[in-house]
């Protein structure tokens, strides 16, 4: 915008014309003639004037030189003129600055930006606008506003706030990481208490909360964040540790390296400690499931989960420890818990894929009741 018009020129759009696409209640992205005369002749003189000022300059050249920039144009609807931008991209620019400082003057402005994301449902063209407007709002330190915001249970101001961060982010990845670093919650090693719970109960989130780890996930996903993803995908929620898992494998389809640390990352807190953490198992295993069902033929790929592998299930089955009467009755006690655990997750991942699904519990089951003639069939 600098190198295309003057500061004066910038200013005549900004703080003379923009006013009227956009203020309290009303959203458009174009200026009628009636508007023009209801703002006052000096304006309507500002863009329709061809009277020529006392340093040789024409009284509407200011206006005139914003629409040779291709800025702005005038269009022909019937009999009237409308002003618009010429471009969605400079709607969006100057439009989301005009949201930004209308917000600055309302008493609930988390209300506000809910409104106005509402808003785009019925004018698609604003989408843009909020967008930028939001993202101004997040660049600003300990902006409760945002943290409101991502915390709301509708989709279409998920999708939202996930544009926002990404958008944010892919310029200025700090002020992201922070918002983010408020969506989540400290990270915590699990307790061998904690892990014992993790067997016998299941641990569900407000839907807020899920929403706004929801957000933290995909946009961490879209830039690269490892330290969200790692973090998500040990979480006591499943549906939370579901998604963390599925961002993942979309960040590994990018970039194997990063996906694969993640991997590594959660797997040693698999096996950290006596007792295995079940819920890093499962984000494990349905990691790589993923990877394994896309990738089975790649050599690499196979090769590199191998390795993950031999030691969680070297860790996990502590085959590598002496043996004692007591170590033999608790690897037991674990290896039967385990292979249950291993069983339910399996089939909740082959749901998931279902073109890989060859076979179901109930199918399953019946194996184990078969007489053994049958089983060896």
């Amino acid at each position: 915008m600098q190198t295309l018009v003057q500061r004066e020129e910038r200013r005549v759009v900004e703080q003379q014309l923009v006013p009227l696409m956009l203020g309290e209640g009303h959203y458009s992205n174009v200026i009628t003639e009636a508007e023009l005369d209801a703002a006052g002749g000096a304006l309507y003189e500002l863009v329709y004037s061809k009277q020529v000022l006392s340093d040789g300059r024409r009284l509407n050249q200011a206006f005139l030189n914003v629409c040779d920039a291709d800025i702005l144009v005038l269009q022909e609807q019937g009999t009237q003129q409308r002003i618009g931008f010429k471009y969605e991209r400079f709607y969006e620019y100057f439009a989301g600055k005009r949201i930004l400082d209308l917000s600055e003057t309302q008493a609930d402005r988390y209300a506000f930006f809910r409104a106005l994301v509402e808003e785009t449902t019925r004018k698609p063209f604003l989408w843009g606008a909020v967008r930028n407007a939001l993202v101004g709002e997040a660049k600003k330190p300990g902006s409760e506003t945002m943290l409101k915001l991502c915390r709301t249970t509708q989709q279409q101001m998920k999708e939202m706030m996930v544009n926002v961060l990404i958008t944010l982010g892919l310029d200025d990845p700090e002020p992201v990481e922070r918002i983010l670093r408020n969506l989540l919650p400290q990270e915590k090693r699990a307790t061998e208490l904690q892990k014992i719970r993790q067997v016998v109960s299941k641990s569900a989130e407000a839907p807020d909360i899920v929403n706004a780890r929801k957000i933290a996930i995909e946009v961490a996903s879209n830039l690269g964040i490892s330290w969200v993803l790692q973090r998500t995908a040990l979480q006591a929620d499943p549906t939370i540790r579901a998604v963390a898992v599925r961002y993942t494998f979309h960040l590994w389809q990018r970039d194997r390296e990063k996906g694969f640390q993640i991997l590594e990352y959660v797997a040693q807190n698999a096996i950290h400690g006596l007792i295995p953490n079940f819920t890093a198992f499962e984000s494990t295993m349905g990691l790589s499931a993923a990877i394994f069902f896309e990738h089975f033929n790649d050599e690499t790929v196979r090769g590199r989960l191998q390795s993950i592998w031999r030691e969680v299930i070297a860790k996990i089955l502590h085959i590598r420890e002496e043996s004692s009467r007591l170590g033999d009755f608790f690897r037991e006690f674990l290896r039967e818990r385990l292979l249950s655990f291993v069983i339910t997750v399996i089939f909740r991942l082959l749901n998931d894929f279902s073109s890989y699904s060859f076979v179901n519990y109930a199918g399953f089951e019946a194996f184990f009741h078969l007489e053994a003639a049958q089983k060896a069939l």
